[in-house]
């Protein structure tokens, strides 16, 4: 977390992996994808996300925003732990027992919402590889249910619980690419 004083007004930015909302590193996310739009912008946009008026951050000399997003991309990268399980507003959702493996359906989906382009990819992935330990199969996989577990986890969910499973999937992804 960063203590920030801007014109006498104290503002906390989050900058940990555990310290951001799943839901405003989507919002991040899509920002830092948008075509057209500088980094110096896009970091602009991200500070002001996190609660700093745009006034304020108007008034910052160059030097101050650049050695602003060099403290704010101090990130400590979260373990490559996968979670097995995760609990939600009382619920508990299971990604795997053992050992964990991608299962034919859960690639299937990712690879359509990632042809999709949804713009909350990673609490998507989540929703299909945390099963709802009171549903079966065919009702996990309906795309409501997938949907509205995705906007539950960006609520509820710090990244640091998403990171290691978009690492895997990029990592399959890589290697499925290769052997195809």
């Amino acid at each position: 977390m960063i203590n920030l004083n801007l014109n006498g007004t104290e503002y906390q930015l989050p900058n940990q992996a555990n310290e951001v909302k799943l839901s405003t590193f989507e919002k991040m996310y899509n920002l830092m994808q948008t075509k057209g739009v500088g980094k110096l912008e896009v970091y602009l946009k991200i500070f002001g996300l996190f609660g700093i008026p745009e006034h304020e951050l108007d008034e910052m000399t160059e030097e101050d925003l650049v050695n602003l997003i060099k403290e704010f991309n101090q990130v400590t990268v979260p373990s490559g732990e996968l979670a097995k399980t995760i609990e939600v507003n009382g619920r508990t959702y299971t990604a795997y027992d053992e050992e964990f493996k991608f299962k034919a359906r859960d690639i299937v989906e990712i690879e359509r919402a990632a042809i999709k382009g949804v713009t909350n990819f990673p609490s998507y992935i989540l929703a299909v590889l945390f099963k709802d330990d009171r549903l079966t199969k065919v009702e996990h996989y309906v795309e409501s249910h997938i949907k509205h577990k995705a906007s539950i986890f960006a609520e509820n969910l710090t990244t640091d619980v998403a990171i290691p499973y978009l690492a895997k999937v990029a990592e399959k992804t890589l290697k499925t690419i290769q052997n195809v």
